[in-house]
C-alpha cells in the first residue's frame, strides 16, 4: 500500500526505488524518519530521474540525494539532548537509505563511507542523554578466530524495567541501525535490546569481511553466551525477534537451543523455514538444476535476461556478495542450505510466536514452518489482516499493528507463568 502510495506521488521512482523508500518512510512511526525530510530527498530525487533512465546514475543520485538529506541534520546537532538524539537517529537511518543501490561492489568506497556514518551517527546518539534508552557498543568476539560480528546493547531507561532482552539480528540487508526500529518498541516498555550484523550483514560483512552463513545456530550461541556473561548477576530472560530474513535466522538459531530455559520466546515476521522454497518461481528447470548444483548452467540460462535489466541484476549482485560469492548460479545453489527442516522437533514447549503477512509476496509464508513445529504445544500464529494496511514487506506500513501483536503475546506468556 505505501509503496503503491509513493509510486503515485513520485512516478519516476518506480516499483525498485519506491519499494525501498517504503522502508525509510514507514519509520516515521518510530522516530527513523520524519516525513517532510523523506518527502522533500524523494520529490529531488523524482525530479532528477525525469531526465535520467539510467540505472546506474540513477543510483547515485539516490546516493547524492540522502547523503544531503543525513549531512544536513548532521550539522544542525550542537546540544546535548533528547531532540538531538532523535535527530541523529533519522541521520542514521538516511545514511543507510542513501548506500541500498550501492551493495553489489564490496569493493564500493561509497558503500563503506555511507555505513561508516550510519554508524557514527547511531553511536553519538547512544551517548546523549535523555529519552526511554542508553546504549554502547557490544562487539561479538567470534572464538577461536580474529573476527567479530558487531552489535550494540541498548538500556531502557522508563521506570519500570523488566527482566527481558530482546535479541535482534538483521536481515538481508539491514543494519544495526535499522533494526533499532523494531529495538525501541521493547525499549519503550521497559525492556533491554541487543541489536547486532550477523555474517553478512552490515559492518560484519563490509568490515569484518564475513558473508552470510547458513549455520547461524553457531552464531547466536556466541551472542546468548557473551550475553549470559554481563548478566551473570541477573536473572535475564532472552526472547529472539527476527524480521524479514531474520524470521528464517531465528528459528535456525533455536536447532542448537537443546536448553529451552536459556530462551524465553521466539518471535519471527515472516516465519521462514526453507529459503530455497522461493526458487520455484524461477521455474522448474532452474529448480532441478540447482538441486544438482550446476551452477555454470544456471549462470548461462540466467545471464541474457540478468544483463538485459540493470534493476534485476542488482538484485542478484548484491545477494551474491552478501554470501561472499560472484555468480547467481552459485548464489541459487547456496540457498539450498538455508533450511531448518527435521530441526527444530527439540523445541516443545518455547512459546513460539510466527507473524504471517498474506499480503506480503516478497518472503515465503510462515505456513510450513508452523507444521514443522508440530511437537510445540506454546507455538502461535498470527496473520495480518486487510484492514491493518499491511501490505509491505514486513509492515512497514502498520508498525502499530506489529507492536500490538508481539506484546499481547508476551502479555499471554506473562499471564500463563503467573498461573503457574
Amino acid at each position: 500500500m505505501l509503496q503503491n502510495i509513493l509510486i503515485k506521488s513520485f512516478p519516476n521512482l518506480g516499483a525498485t526505488f519506491a519499494g525501498q523508500a517504503n522502508r525509510t518512510v514507514g519509520y516515521v512511526s518510530t522516530g527513523g524518519s520524519e516525513l517532510g525530510e523523506a518527502f522533500h530527498t524523494l520529490q529531488r530525487i523524482n525530479e532528477k530521474f525525469s531526465t535520467i533512465p539510467n540505472f546506474s546514475q540513477r543510483t547515485q543520485i539516490w546516493f547524492e540525494e540522502w547523503q544531503k538529506t543525513a549531512t544536513y541534520l548532521e550539522g544542525k546537532i550542537n546540544s546535548n539532548d533528547i531532540t538531538n538524539k532523535q535527530t541523529l537517529i533519522r541521520a542514521s537511518e538516511y545514511y543507510r537509505q542513501s548506500a541500498f543501490f550501492l551493495r553489489d561492489d564490496i569493493k564500493n568506497s561509497n558503500w563503506k563511507y555511507a555505513y561508516e556514518k550510519c554508524y557514527s551517527c547511531f553511536d553519538k546518539a547512544m551517548q546523549l542523554p535523555g529519552g526511554e534508552w542508553k546504549g554502547k557498543e557490544m562487539n561479538i568476539s567470534l572464538e577461536g578466530t580474529d573476527k567479530m560480528m558487531f552489535g550494540r546493547y541498548l538500556q531502557s531507561t522508563v521506570s519500570k524495567k523488566s527482566n527481558i532482552c530482546f535479541i535482534l539480528p538483521g536481515g538481508y540487508d539491514s543494519t544495526i541501525s535499522e533494526m533499532f526500529q523494531t529495538g525501541i518498541l521493547a525499549l519503550r516498555r521497559g525492556h533491554d535490546a541487543f541489536i547486532f550484523d550477523g555474517p553478512g550483514q552490515g559492518l560484519t560483512l563490509l568490515q569484518g569481511g564475513i558473508p552470510m552463513k547458513s549455520d547461524f545456530e553457531t552464531y547466536l550461541s556466541h551472542v546468548l553466551n557473551t550475553l549470559e556473561k554481563i548478566h551473570d548477576t541477573e536473572k535475564k530472560q532472552y526472547l529472539l525477534l527476527g524480521r524479514s530474513f531474520g524470521g528464517y535466522l531465528v528459528p535456525r538459531g533455536m536447532t542448537l537451543e537443546t536448553n529451552s530455559k536459556r530462551i524465553f520466546a521466539v518471535i519471527v515476521d515472516p516465519g521462514q523455514l526453507d529459503v530455497a522454497e522461493g526458487l520455484q518461481r524461477l521455474g522448474m528447470e532452474i529448480v532441478e538444476l540447482v538441486k544438482e548444483g550446476a551452477w555454470k548452467s544456471i549462470d548461462k540460462i540466467l545471464q541474457s535476461s540478468i544483463e538485459s535489466n540493470k534493476e534485476l541484476e542488482f538484485y542478484w549482485k548484491s545477494r551474491a556478495v552478501t554470501h561472499g560469492l560472484t555468480s547467481v548460479g552459485q548464489l541459487l545453489c547456496e540457498l539450498q542450505k538455508y533450511n531448518s527442516k527435521g530441526k527444530l522437533n527439540h523445541i516443545v514447549d518455547c512459546p513460539f510466536l510466527i507473524v504471517d503477512n498474506p499480503f506480503d509476496t516478497r518472503s515465503t509464508r510462515g505456513t510450513s514452518l508452523f507444521n514443522e513445529l508440530s511437537n510445540n504445544t506454546k507455538r502461535k500464529m498470527v496473520q495480518f489482516e486487510e484492514f491493518d494496511g499491511a501490505s509491505d514487506h514486513c509492515e512497514v506500513a502498520a508498525s502499530a499493528s506489529f507492536e500490538r501483536i508481539i506484546f499481547e503475546f508476551l502479555n499471554q506468556i506473562k499471564k500463563s507463568e503467573a498461573s503457574l
